[in-house]
């Protein structure tokens, strides 16, 4: 998949988290413009984000990014999302005077700062993530050519449902905060809106790695339907295609560990 933005409308599977896309961005002759939102990645808001559903589990993706960070709470670039409380913020941010590349990591909420490197010149940069199973590389350039890489090889396991839990999968995509709370920077300034512009996004997948699941009759049985899922909700369909039966599910109807959705102060 590859997209330069360019068409008259955006690729439908692209998709926002609560809240519509059209909110904060906007297409350009140069690319896609972002205009980030007051609220970061961490926080149960609508955000600034604008991602695509994990499918493979090796995939190399390229993004080209034009972006100068006004202030520390000012932060741009990738993400790699299960949720607010389990991801991998790849961005470009501030700290003092100078632009700094940051690769972030949150589980269970808590986030920790895996590598940083100062960015000699602010303005266009690519950044890049590359899977190989549970194994993540995010790599940067200045030139779109020569590579460099930021943090080693990380786990991918905080992306899985075996560690975040849910049935939901992951997302990759593009993310824009004017309220960044990275622990890496003390000096907090003063919020200014900034417009982020990026230029190319490209996913690609190890074709050595595809897999096709082939069926030769239809699922009569619950059990033999595949789920579907997005964020907090999903679905087993089966059934023929005259008469399919959707068997559904979310998250709050659920009580009990790991997380009580009841209110002690409902009416019922």
């Amino acid at each position: 998949f590859e997209d330069d933005f360019s068409a008259a409308r955006l690729d439908y599977r692209w998709v926002g988290v609560r809240g519509p896309r059209e909110d904060f961005i906007k297409q350009t002759p140069k690319g896609l413009q972002i205009t980030p939102f007051n609220a970061n990645i961490g926080e149960v808001k609508p955000t600034s984000t604008l991602f695509m559903r994990f499918q493979h589990r090796y995939f190399t993706s390229t993004v080209a990014m034009d972006y100068t960070p006004q202030s520390e709470k000012h932060l741009a670039g990738v993400v790699c999302y299960q949720s607010d409380t389990f991801n991998y913020v790849f961005g470009v941010t501030k700290k003092g005077n100078d632009s700094y590349l940051v690769l972030e990591r949150t589980h269970s909420g808590n986030s920790t700062i895996v590598a940083s490197v100062k960015l000699e010149t602010a303005g266009k940069i690519y950044l890049q993530v590359e899977a190989k199973g549970d194994a993540y590389r995010f790599n940067y350039s200045t030139d779109g050519n020569t590579f460099e890489n930021l943090g080693g090889t990380v786990s991918g396991d905080i992306l899985t449902t075996n560690v975040a839990g849910g049935f939901t999968g992951a997302m990759l995509g593009l993310y824009a905060t004017s309220a960044n709370d990275m622990n890496l920077y003390q000096n907090r300034k003063s919020m200014r809106w900034l417009v982020v512009l990026f230029v190319f996004f490209c996913c690609g997948l190890s074709h050595a790695h595809v897999h096709m699941l082939w069926y030769d009759q239809q699922a009569c049985k619950w059990v033999e339907a595949l789920p579907l899922g997005k964020t907090r909700a999903g679905s087993m369909v089966h059934r023929s295609p005259r008469r399919e039966a959707m068997h559904q599910n979310e998250v709050t109807v659920w009580a009990g560990v790991p997380h009580r959705h009841y209110r002690p102060t409902a009416v019922g």
